[in-house]
């Protein structure tokens, strides 16, 4: 089953496997791109905070859809729109709204979320 769905202008890519063999139990939801940003680009009219809060309802979005389905969540590159990590603030938003569902979440860094576009750049 494959779903896209559309909250605002943005649209994002939801895939959602269910799991036939007797050994996994479990559905995967398989989202990327996701570019979470603490500022807000120019093309954009809202607010700073208006702009904040619709990336963690997409990122809710995309967690309840998962919990509603007994899935496991796997971001598979650019959670960040810049490797030069979040502010504070940014972070720990981003990190209750993951964990106010508890499913399990796997991510996998894409260039946006490496430093110089480097796997060896990952810790830094």
């Amino acid at each position: 089953m494959a779903n896209l769905f559309t909250i605002g202008s943005s649209t994002a890519r939801i895939a959602a496997f269910d799991c036939e063999e007797e050994m996994i139990e479990r559905g995967i939801v398989c989202c990327a791109d996701l570019h979470l940003r603490p500022d807000k680009p120019a093309c954009r009219a809202e607010s700073l905070e208006d702009w904040i809060s619709l990336q963690l309802r997409k990122l809710s979005y995309i967690l309840d859809f998962a919990y509603e389905h007994d899935a496991e969540v796997v971001i598979a590159g650019d959670i960040c729109h810049r490797a030069t990590g979040w502010p504070s603030w940014m972070f720990s938003r981003v990190i209750n709204t993951l964990s106010n569902w508890k499913i399990n979440v796997y991510g996998i860094p894409g260039q946006h979320d490496l430093p110089y576009h480097q796997l060896s750049q990952l810790r830094r």
